[in-house]
Order: structure tokens, then C-alpha cells, then sequence
């Protein structure tokens, strides 16, 4: 496999678990883990432009994003500790 996909695989996964575990650090506001969603998930997007010369895959890597920041956010709901 190659190291660009590699890498962001394993930047999509730490931000999947960082985002289900309960109470991992203390934040500020109620809503501050969405906003710290929001600028995760655009920083791995600008990633994605400077990354990959495909337009496919961007396409397909926001798409993901997408889609993964909903279904992130409907599991935490059923997480103690993660329902805000």
C-alpha cells in the first residue's frame, strides 16, 4: 500500500476514536467538540488538496468525511459521557 493512503487512513482513525472516546479532555464549552470536528475534518480536507492530484479522490475523501462526521456524531449519541 502505498504511504499517502496509508497515512490518511491512519489520520481518519485517530480522529474516529478520538472522537468516540468519552471525557478524554476537559473542553471548554458544550459545543466545543463539534467545533473541534469542524477544523479536523477541514484540516484532513486541505490535506487532501496539497496530497492527492486526483480530483476523484478528493471527491471520494470528502465524501467520506461527510458521511463520517454524521455517522460519528449519531454514534457518540449512544456513548455515555459523548451525548451533548
Amino acid at each position: 500500500m502505498p504511504v499517502k493512503p496509508l497515512l490518511y487512513t491512519l489520520a481518519l482513525s485517530l480522529l474516529a476514536v478520538l472522537a468516540l472516546v468519552p471525557d478524554l479532555f476537559p473542553l471548554p464549552t458544550p459545543y466545543a467538540d463539534k467545533m473541534l470536528h469542524v477544523l479536523i475534518c477541514t484540516l484532513i480536507l486541505v490535506w487532501a488538496f496539497f496530497t492527492f492530484k486526483a480530483r476523484k479522490a478528493i471527491a471520494i475523501i470528502c465524501t467520506f468525511l461527510a458521511a463520517g462526521g454524521i455517522g460519528l456524531e449519531c454514534v457518540q449519541s449512544f456513548i455515555p459521557g459523548r451525548e451533548v
